[in-house]
């Protein structure tokens, strides 16, 4: 179910400002209007399919039980802030930013 969700959200970026994907800036050419204008005028359409999609994964969570990850098995925020998880991370940024 993960991998669905993933693939959902992700595909609706493509409808959701500020990214909209390429489309957008092509539409905007065709029809002659501001990015701006066809960016405002997705709002609408990208916020209905956000909820319709949390909906879904809420309505399909509690058919088959789904709980919560109890909080014993939760790491705490040190564990999670780890340096051995953030180095990676550091290490991209760095190199995006000094080249």
């Amino acid at each position: 179910m993960a991998a669905g969700v993933e693939s959902v959200a992700s595909t609706g970026s493509q409808l959701a400002p500020p990214i909209m994907g390429a489309a957008a800036f092509i539409m905007a050419e065709l029809v002659d209007m501001p990015y701006a204008e066809i960016a405002t005028g997705a709002i609408i359409p990208a916020v209905l399919f956000y909820g319709a999609v949390f909906l879904t994964i809420h309505f399909v969570a509690v058919r088959l039980q789904l709980t919560p990850v109890p909080e014993s098995e939760l790491p705490s925020w040190k564990q999670a802030l780890n340096l051995f998880y953030l180095a990676p991370v550091i290490a991209a940024f760095a190199g995006l930013i000094y080249g």
